[in-house]
């Protein structure tokens, strides 16, 4: 996964870093970089682009000026930079190590359009170097788990997006009614300490800084932000389900919401969430 690409072949900005991202910088900073082979190889089986075609599928197209918060290796802005009705992609990474080591590589496997992409490096929340209804679409990449401070980062996005733009959250764990925070192991436990404030967690690793929102907290968020909150679902690519997807994902999307939280970690089904104001609220197309 050696190429000729390097990070003087992006081009890079420089955005203004909150107080509160101090304690995600300093672990990002010190982790270990991810193995180039591995990511390759992650990128070939974990397929997480076919989101993208589900989004299509029920939402609408992608296209017009996008923002990727959180662009850790940058596979998906990648991706989005080769979509055909895409014309620039912002993608905003917190470590500056990340983006100028990791970074070019997986661009450069994926294919990228360079001339399509803007980087930079800066706290998702602050966003100030983007102006009001910029972007038409929002989107993390197992990216929003990560911060303490969420509605205040929902706050920030529903600034850039614009009034019927979206908001796509995907591949972000998510605490289901029907998983019991006791049978979460590792150093996600963490997260499931109400008697200690979000903010005032202490990781120590990239792993312990993930926090699993449950199903009701992103509504909560989205609310408190403005923001209309949909689930839409995508079956896993394994072989036993690939001849069915297309019929149990038609039928998924098809019922209503309590329905779709109740039976997706049983079917084990992926979801991804989309956002968009109140206003505008999401089309019915399904």
């Amino acid at each position: 996964m050696s190429g000729s690409l390097s990070d003087e072949d992006l081009d890079i900005s420089y955005l203004s870093k909150t107080e509160l991202s101090k304690n995600e910088e300093a672990t990002w900073e010190s982790a270990d970089k991810e193995n180039l082979k591995e990511v390759k190889e992650w990128v070939d089986k974990n397929k997480s682009y076919r989101t993208l075609e589900y989004f299509e599928h029920w939402v609408g197209p992608i296209e017009g000026d996008i923002l990727e918060l959180g662009a850790g290796h940058c596979w998906l802005s990648g991706h989005l930079s080769q979509m055909d009705k895409v014309d620039r992609v912002c993608a905003v990474e917190l470590s500056e190590n990340w983006l100028r080591s990791v970074a070019p590589p997986v661009l450069e496997y994926v294919n990228a359009d360079l001339n399509l992409i803007d980087f930079y490096i800066g706290d998702f929340l602050n966003l100030e170097g983007f102006g009001a209804n910029e972007f038409d679409i929002v989107v993390f990449d197992s990216a929003f788990h990560h911060t303490y401070h969420p509605i205040e980062l929902l706050h920030e996005v529903s600034r850039v997006v614009k009034d019927d733009g979206y908001v796509l959250l995907q591949r972000e764990p998510t605490l289901y009614p029907l998983l019991s925070p006791n049978r979460l192991l590792g150093p996600w436990s963490i997260t499931l300490d109400n008697n200690i404030p979000r903010e005032e967690r202490q990781a120590e690793t990239p792993e312990q800084n993930e926090l699993i929102y449950s199903v009701e907290e992103y509504e909560l968020f989205a609310h408190m932000a403005g923001l209309e909150l949909e689930i839409y679902p995508q079956l896993h690519d394994s072989a036993s389900l690939r001849s069915l997807r297309r019929p149990l994902v038609e039928y998924l999307g098809k019922q209503p919401q309590e329905i779709k939280k109740s039976i997706g970690m049983r079917m084990h089904t992926r979801w991804f969430i989309v956002l968009q104001s109140k206003d505008l609220p999401l089309d019915d197309r399904v």
